[in-house]
């Protein structure tokens, strides 16, 4: 089975890292993964090699960004205030995936099968015209669509309803793609129980699969934690996350409850730290550059307000880490924060449990999961993890200090927990659920 990501081996998150873990582990020798790499499309095959095969042009690239980044994004994260449409990047997300699908189709493609992954390619799948495809939506699937943009984002249907399956990771999700097919496509028949479509003419089925992303839990397990962290940190427990200064993870939000929870409990001054792995992301796009600057002015007035001698509330550092470090980092954090706004999935709540040792006595004191209901784990940790209303200061506050004072045999049994509903999801299933033939 092929793969066709944006992103591909050695990017950064934990997606790219996924994908390389299936690809190594259940692919076969005749596979190849195709993504972008320097404004190349390239492939990687059993030689694990990187073989450019076409350069695109910088405009097209850069206009296929543009209207991924600033009207898909903000519309699938039910965010239509940061959409931005330009039918000229509407063109140039066209051009992109057709001339994709033509480099491909040239190298003998549609010959197999193919998993598409995310919503840069949307539209590819109806250009391949191959009855054996899936598409992963990695993203959530909106609530509402305003009316005005129906018409794009209809386009984009039509292009996955190519495939004979469509994944998401939660069954909300799966249940707004129904519902807008509904809404806007009376020549299909919709199944909301048995998540089917039919097209009424062509009588083709296609599938929706609820599926989150499993991690390859073999690495998690292996890794290395007692290398030395690059990073500076403090001498105190930490309170961790680690994301990408995204309007949608609720960076903004963390920054006001950290500084709502000194301000209204400073016995816990110089007693912990807030701990935050957190990268500039889509550089060159107004509503990312902004909310960064903003975000960062936020964190250097907190550090002002509380730090004292050699401590300060909130380490943040702005360059990613490896995983091996990472999951460390991850040991070491009392708690774990990811309260986004709205998250597809949000991989690094899994890797954090993942990462922790299983604990098997209520003398050995585990980590703790806080997380957001407007995470897509959400489904799978909701009831386990401490709830955090991204959108209250003082709830999330709150939450916090109830989680720093949790009995330690009261973490370990969610923990525990956790860690077996990630056992029953492991990646190699997630990846022969998609599987369409052999």
């Amino acid at each position: 089975m092929d793969i066709v990501s944006y992103r591909g081996e050695g990017a950064g998150g934990g997606v790219s890292s996924a994908l390389k873990a299936a690809f190594d582990n259940f692919g076969d020798s005749k596979s190849r993964w195709w993504f972008l790499q320097n404004n190349d499309l390239s492939y990687l095959n059993g030689d694990a090699r990187v073989h450019p095969v076409f350069n695109l042009e910088n405009d097209l690239v850069q206009g296929h960004y543009r209207y991924c980044n600033e009207f898909i994004w903000p519309l699938m994260h039910d965010l239509p205030q940061f959409a931005v449409f330009k039918d000229a990047d509407r063109n140039y997300y066209r051009e992109f995936n057709r001339k994709i699908s033509q480099i491909q189709l040239d190298a003998g493609i549609g010959g197999k099968d193919i998993f598409i992954h995310d919503y840069q390619f949307a539209i590819l799948p109806a250009l391949l015209k191959n009855s054996q495809m899936s598409i992963f939506w990695h993203i959530p699937w909106p609530k509402n669509v305003p009316h005005h943009f129906s018409e794009p984002i209809s386009e984009l249907v039509l292009g996955m309803l190519s495939c004979a399956k469509i994944g998401f990771h939660t069954n909300e999700y799966a249940q707004n793609f129904i519902q807008f097919v509904h809404d806007f496509f009376p020549e299909y028949r919709v199944n909301c129980d048995e998540l089917v479509i039919k097209n009424r003419k062509t009588k083709k089925l296609t599938r929706l699969l609820v599926r989150p992303l499993g991690l390859d839990l073999k690495f998690w397990k292996a890794a290395d934690a007692k290398q030395n962290l690059s990073i500076e940190l403090p001498d105190t427990p930490i309170i961790l996350s680690v994301d990408r200064a995204d309007y949608t993870k609720g960076i903004m939000q963390r920054l006001e409850m950290i500084d709502y929870f000194f301000g209204a409990r400073p016995d816990y001054l110089g007693k912990l730290a807030f701990v935050q792995i957190c990268q500039q992301t889509r550089p060159g796009l107004k509503a990312f550059d902004d909310y960064w600057q903003n975000c960062r002015d936020y964190a250097y007035e907190i550090e002002e307000r509380y730090a004292v001698s050699n401590w300060k509330p909130l380490y943040w550092h702005t360059n990613p880490i490896s995983q091996q470090e990472l999951s460390g980092l991850y040991k070491r954090a009392q708690v774990m924060l990811v309260n986004p706004v709205r998250d597809g999935l949000n991989l690094t709540a899994k890797e954090y449990v993942a990462s922790l040792d299983s604990p098997h006595d209520q003398n050995h004191k585990s980590g703790l999961l806080m997380l957001s209901s407007g995470a897509g784990v959400y489904d799978e940790f909701g009831d386990q993890a401490v709830d955090v209303n991204p959108n209250s200061c003082k709830d999330a506050a709150e939450a916090l200090n109830y989680s720093l004072k949790m009995p330690t045999i009261n973490r370990n049994n969610r923990i525990n927990l956790m860690k077996q509903r990630l056992k029953t999801n492991s990646l190699e299933k997630w990846w022969h659920d998609f599987e369409l033939t052999g």
